[in-house]
């Protein structure tokens, strides 16, 4: 079958509202940042650049036009990590959604791609078999927490996650499943997708940045 993808843009691209939040946040700690869930990482890229901060990333996929400091791994294992300190900055694939849930298995020949935002409609393919947006329906709850657990465990010493609001205290319970305790919440408000009237109502106005240390 041939797939038929046109559209090789992450549809979940760091918003500039969140990147003005975690900047006084980086600005603090000082330290490399690196990003698990990179994406392209063009965006937290440039933001590392402007502080004069390192700047590293890991995904699973391989994403069109991606900063080349994105490396090629799954972060559920500790060799895709930096040496020494470092700082996470990352937001994770959203349990719920369906730029996360739809089509990871990609489009068909069927499938009407315009407008349409999903992993799967970006790259044109299926999913990789481990990529966590594979878990990110209600019935996979337990999966998505204990996989991200397991990948939060070599994050270093200071987490700063943006995930959508209703995600707070499942990510607050992800993180203590780590060993971090979450230092500070800070809700921001961010343009939402569009959807009709009936998709707006199920969506929250807001999005969260959660910062979290290692006691």
């Amino acid at each position: 079958m041939t797939l038929t993808g046109t559209v090789p843009i992450h549809p979940a691209r760091w918003t500039p509202a969140i990147l003005e939040t975690i900047r006084p946040i980086l600005e603090r700690y000082a330290l490399p940042i690196h990003d698990p869930y990179a994406g392209t990482g063009e965006r937290l890229g440039a933001l590392a650049d402007e502080l004069g901060l390192e700047f590293t990333g890991t995904d699973i996929e391989a994403w069109p036009g991606a900063d080349p400091r994105v490396g090629l791994g799954d972060s559920r294992y500790p060799l895709t990590y930096p040496g020494g300190e470092f700082v996470v900055v990352t937001s994770p694939v959203y349990f719920g959604n369906r730029i996360s849930s739809d089509y990871v298995n990609g489009p068909t020949p069927a499938t009407k791609t315009a407008g349409r935002h999903a992993y799967g409609i970006s790259l044109g393919r299926p999913l990789h078999p481990d990529n966590l947006a594979r878990v990110c329906r209600p019935a996979s709850r337990f999966d998505y927490g204990a996989l991200h657990a397991m990948a939060a465990r070599h994050w270093g010493e200071v987490a700063v996650v943006n995930v959508d609001g209703p995600l707070r205290a499942m990510w607050v319970g992800i993180l203590d499943l780590a060993g971090f305790e979450v230092v500070d919440v800070v809700e921001v408000e961010t343009p939402r997708l569009g959807g009709g009237l009936a998709g707006a109502a199920k969506r929250a106005g807001f999005e969260v940045v959660i910062v979290a240390v290692r006691p």
